[in-house]
């Protein structure tokens, strides 16, 4: 098997994996696994520590006026329920939160850490043209492909879950450095042989790297994007 068309060389892999596992970059982008407890704990510390100057968290950009409401004092789990009624009736989506949930751990630490703390996806109502799962942060375009299935056989696990369990949740100790290279190169390749990506997929994708680019021009500093496979940026020292 093979990847996609058009796909990088060896060395432009490598170089663009290199950018992706810097942590100590302008605009760092931190890997995650929606509800991943090793994600939502390693997120956190980064936080803790370089203490970003912007968070920016894949969920509806259209929420961000109510951000305050989910810094009250909630029993997890919650979620945000995006709604809308059209023609054909009424559509919805939830984005849930748990105790594990990095997108919860994002907007918690940033928010501690004195961020500016931003969600920087599509609303809904402009995703559900192209998607209409009800579950935001579910994985599931993660259990198809062929890098995935191919990956399985390879490590000797059933699915996916047990190969991210191999890769990452079994890892007590996993030092950050280790994470970011098995997500980011785990991310990268199933992204790299899928031959077609949605098109609404890559509307989103391009609506977040705008408002990436609009928080390097507004907030000075260093930036974090939780990205899917969040962007954080640092404070200038």
């Amino acid at each position: 098997m093979t990847p996609g068309t058009n796909c990088p060389d060896d060395r432009q892999v490598a170089r663009l994996l290199a950018r992706l596992c810097d942590s100590e970059a302008d605009v760092v982008y931190f890997p995650v696994r929606h509800h991943s407890p090793a994600c939502a704990a390693l997120l956190s510390q980064w936080i803790d520590r370089q203490r970003p100057s912007a968070v920016l968290i894949e969920g509806p950009s259209d929420f961000n006026p109510h951000l305050a409401e989910l810094r009250l004092e909630h029993e997890l789990p919650i979620a945000i329920y995006s709604y809308f009624r059209g023609e054909a009736g009424n559509c919805g989506a939830y984005y849930p939160f748990c105790e594990y949930s990095p997108e919860w751990s994002a907007l918690q630490h940033g928010t501690r850490a004195g961020a500016v703390v931003r969600f920087i996806d599509l609303p809904w109502t402009k995703v559900s043209r192209d998607d209409r799962s009800a579950h935001r942060y579910a994985d599931a375009e993660l259990r198809r492909g062929r890098y995935v299935q191919a990956l399985c056989e390879r490590m000797q696990v059933e699915d996916f879950d047990d190969l991210w369990d191999k890769l990452i949740e079994s890892h007590e100790q996993l030092a950050l450095t280790d994470y970011f290279q098995r997500v980011h190169s785990l991310c990268f390749h199933i992204r790299l042989w899928e031959e077609d990506i949605r098109s609404g997929d890559q509307r989103r994708e391009a609506f977040m790297a705008e408002q990436i680019r609009r928080t390097r021009a507004d907030v000075p500093g260093r930036h974090v994007r939780k990205s899917r496979g969040s962007a954080c940026r640092h404070r200038s020292r």
